[in-house]
């Protein structure tokens, strides 16, 4: 046989080969797939939700898509629900049973003939109807009793009235829930998290929260700096807050009497919301009125204490606020009792001193002194006598931020009976104390930003007389 017959035969074998192992694959592929189109009740993957309606016996239960366009079936609609009453529905409890219904599937199937007698099956009161965008009648799913053989169920729908499905008891299962099930259980739906730009509360203490920027100031009791994570979280948690058990159109009930707290919200679109909050004595529940709704809500008592912290609870522990960092390029350390100053400028990733003499600052020093006032956090805020607050008068240092020129903030920090290191609060008489590693890194002079000082800080009389040498800031250089 010549060279090319050999190759020829080849080629041609392999192609052949290929046809046949691509042929298999495919059909293989669309045999599964027709399949798994066998075996669902329903094929509504590109239909809509107009409607769900579940009748068990003479108790009805309307649900109503909320969109003009429909709910999908993958559980992203809005809802509400008409009968027994008119309330906001669960979205995530509805959608869930439409994806149920969409994904249904039979493990067998009688077909008949003629009329099919349901008694024999247990078909009777407990229905569902399914009503698609775009048409007028309904899919109406009637479910019978339990196989006398396996743990699946009977099932006849209205579009194949001849057939008998065997299907899992799941649906009918989700189906079987009470009303508290279906309804929207967010005591203030029209509230989103991340719209909330201002929180106040009146209760046991009286609090009142703007955000700007993406950082949380609390203007009332006193103008001071709060916790972002903190207030988001309280934010979140109001937003979110759901009921354990609803009264239907019973909050007129509480309308004259006196809360025990009162939260009011005010989103950034400027639409607001205001819930009322009612202890009930000897429990642990509390009632709750949004005055946007009739309703009457139910939740558990601990939710309240985190509205009846004291204000340093609230206040942020940071010297400096993570905007003004950000915005950080020039940073200026003064060292008022021995009047000098070094001024440090943020270029090209680092910090470089403004002046003459750069190599005799320990740069890796002056960073690690910076990112302190956003990396360390206040230990505790303390009021002291007038007299002891006069110490404060002449700081040991100084440190002034700025942004082109702006200044962004300016703290002081004065050592403390020689043991510690404090800066001033933004209350009257109050200081703010730290750790003692922080008190190690701050200086207290400019020698201490030095490269050749290598000792500690912040020392006692008794370790200034024994002159003992430590490493500086936690680096040896």
């Amino acid at each position: 046989m010549s060279p090319k017959t050999t190759l020829f035969l080849m080629l041609a074998t392999i192609a052949i080969g290929s046809a046949a192992f691509y042929s298999h694959f495919y059909e293989r592929e669309r045999r599964d797939e027709q399949e798994r189109k066998d075996k669902k009740i329903f094929l509504l993957e590109d239909k809509k939700l107009q409607s769900i309606k579940i009748t068990e016996s003479n108790s009805i239960t309307q649900l109503e898509c909320a969109n003009s366009e429909g709910c999908p079936f993958n559980g992203t609609g809005e809802w509400k629900i008409e009968s027994p009453v008119k309330a906001l529905g669960d979205s995530s409890s509805i959608g869930s049973l439409a994806s149920s219904i969409l994904n249904l599937q039979l493990n067998d199937k009688i077909e008949f003939e003629g009329e099919i007698n349901s008694n024999e099956f247990g078909f009777g009161s407990f229905q569902l109807e399914i009503k698609l965008m775009g048409q007028e009648q309904p899919i109406v799913v009637t479910f019978g009793e339990a196989s006398p053989v396996t743990s699946d169920i009977y099932l006849q729908t209205s579009t194949q009235p001849k057939t008998v499905y065997l299907v899992p008891s799941f649906l009918k299962e989700q189906l079987k829930k009470d009303l508290f099930h279906w309804q929207n259980k967010k005591i203030i739906p029209e509230m989103k998290s991340d719209s909330i730009q201002k929180i106040s509360w009146i209760g046991k203490v009286s609090f009142s929260f703007e955000q700007s920027d993406g950082e949380w100031l609390i203007t009332k009791p006193a103008k001071l700096l709060a916790n972002v994570e903190m207030i988001d979280g309280l934010a979140n948690g109001i937003a979110l807050l759901e009921a354990k058990k609803i009264q239907i159109n019973q909050a007129a009930s509480l309308k004259n009497k006196k809360p025990d707290l009162k939260i009011i919200l005010t989103s950034d679109e400027k639409k607001s919301a205001s819930l009322s909050f009612f202890i009930v004595p000897k429990t642990s529940e509390v009632l709750v009125i949004n005055e946007e709704s009739k309703d009457l809500f139910s939740i558990e008592k601990s939710f309240l204490e985190r509205f009846e912290k004291p204000i340093d609870e609230y206040r942020s522990r940071k010297l400096v606020s993570a905007k003004n960092f950000s915005l950080l390029d020039k940073v200026v350390f003064t060292f008022p009792k021995e009047k000098s100053e070094a001024v440090f400028d943020y270029k090209d990733s680092k910090w470089h001193f403004n002046g003459t003499t750069a190599d005799e600052f320990s740069l890796e020093r002056v960073e690690n002194i910076i990112n302190q006032l956003i990396e360390s956090d206040i230990k505790s805020f303390h009021k002291i006598g007038a007299s002891e607050y006069k110490v404060l008068e002449t700081p040991d240092l100084i440190i002034d931020g700025y942004s082109k020129d702006s200044k962004l903030f300016s703290r002081e920090f004065t050592v403390f009976k020689n043991t510690e290191l404090i800066s001033k609060g933004e209350l009257s008489n109050e200081v703010l104390r730290f750790t003692e590693a922080f008190s190690r890194v701050y200086p207290v002079r400019l020698t201490d930003l030095y490269k050749k000082n290598n000792k500690t800080v912040i020392h006692s009389d008794e370790v200034e007389e024994k002159k003992e040498d430590h490493s500086h800031h936690g680096h040896n250089h």
